[in-house]
């Protein structure tokens, strides 16, 4: 990775780890934008939006999938949480997804 010009993804909490990990998918021109916001006190919302895969992999899914840049996120927020996480299909577009992962 740091050969490409890319670190580790390095935070103390949820939202730093969460920032580095969308600034590594912005790097590697993996995505063009996105988001990761609270929602309320148990639910986080991540955003994809420009992302390399969604013309192919979404038109395969249509609209039910999940998507796997948003479970990556899934699994820093549970370990950066301490809680256990679940995440239901994400919402897939034409261009990225939007995946609801709620704490346990």
């Amino acid at each position: 990775m740091e050969k490409l010009g890319l670190k580790p993804i390095r935070g103390e909490n949820v939202e730093e780890v969460l920032s580095e990990f969308i600034n590594l998918l912005k790097k590697a021109m993996l995505v063009s934008s996105a988001q990761f916001e609270r929602k309320d006190e148990d639910t986080y919302v991540f955003k994809l939006d420009g992302c390399f895969m969604a013309k192919s992999a979404h038109i395969i899914a249509v609209t039910k999938g999940i998507c796997p840049m948003g479970m990556v996120a899934a699994s820093i927020v549970q370990k950066y949480s301490g809680r256990e996480v679940t995440v239901d299909w994400s919402k897939l577009t034409e261009r990225g997804s939007e995946t609801e992962i709620k704490l346990l």
